[in-house]
């Protein structure tokens, strides 16, 4: 059965009160342990992983305390899910057609590499990730990771908490210290920027931010070399949908991804998942 359906939709597409149309697509899986998404649907719809291949098809990684990895058509049809023998801890990476799977065993931080079939996933390997600290959080980028360390600072005679950022190649050695989780010049994502903008991918050698202006719009913008914003387009929550929640973030990056020259958006309505896709080109088609 397809879950697919075509919808062109009027939306208030600047902040400067431009007005104008765009065709979106939207894909919806339901929540259910047959034809759909494995999710516990008292619970808060965790959605740990979400990524996009080359074919359009979409795999997620979903649970609490048992965690799947499933996979759907570009149609919304399942393809196959499968149980994991481990917590997937952090989001997902799909590379190369290997998903990676962020999990702690003992003491050590390690990545699951998994070869994608086309009806399953195999494990490849495990890889040790090289860290003489507890990993806080993890952030993947196109061909390499950010992750978050807590460090403790005494001031005014009370203890704080820190953030410390390292970042990784593939596969998975340290490089350097880097100022912010997504490894940005200081002068495109400041530091007071965190919480309040998600950086979610590249357009054009432009970096495209996201983030919630009220509890019926969010905001898509684009800034330039020079941290300007130079495009800005704002999107109906009531259209995307609730925002989902991950087992480590609400809200996360994860759930926004730029691929296929397409903007994929994952969200919650009415039982079930729906991904929103806008083509780059005509959401942002007078940039």
């Amino acid at each position: 059965m397809k879950y697919l359906f075509l919808n062109i939709v009027f939306m208030v597409l600047s902040i400067q009160d431009c007005t104008a149309i765009f065709t979106s697509k939207q894909v919806n899986i339901p929540i259910d342990n047959i034809d759909g998404m494995f999710l516990d649907r008292n619970d808060d719809n965790y959605v740990n992983g979400f990524a996009v291949d080359s074919l359009e098809n979409f795999y997620f990684c979903c649970g609490k305390e048992e965690h799947y990895v499933s996979c759907f058509s570009s149609e919304g049809e399942k393809r196959f899910s499968q149980k994991l023998p481990f917590l997937s801890l952090g989001p997902m990476f799909l590379k190369h057609n290997y998903l990676y799977l962020y999990t702690i065993c003992g003491k050590k931080s390690i990545l699951k590499q998994y070869s994608v079939k086309p009806s399953s996933i195999l494990l490849s390997k495990s890889i040790d990730i090289i860290s003489k600290e507890r990993i806080n959080s993890i952030l993947f980028r196109d061909s390499s990771f950010v992750i978050e360390l807590l460090e403790t600072e005494e001031f005014d005679n009370r203890v704080h908490l820190k953030s410390k950022y390292q970042l990784f190649d593939f596969p998975c050695q340290y490089r350097q210290n880097v100022n912010n989780p997504y490894n940005l010049p200081q002068s495109i994502f400041k530091e007071e920027d965190l919480g309040l903008h998600q950086f979610i991918g590249i357009y054009k050698q432009y970096y495209v931010f996201y983030s919630v202006s009220d509890s019926k719009t969010c905001v898509l913008s684009i800034r330039n070399h020079q941290g300007k914003i130079i495009a800005s387009k704002n999107l109906s929550m009531n259209y995307l949908g609730n925002m989902l929640n991950s087992s480590y973030s609400g809200n996360p990056e994860e759930h926004k991804q730029i691929r296929n020259g397409r903007l994929y958006i994952l969200g919650n309505k009415e039982g079930n998942l729906i991904i929103t896709i806008f083509p780059l080109e005509e959401l942002f088609k007078e940039f």
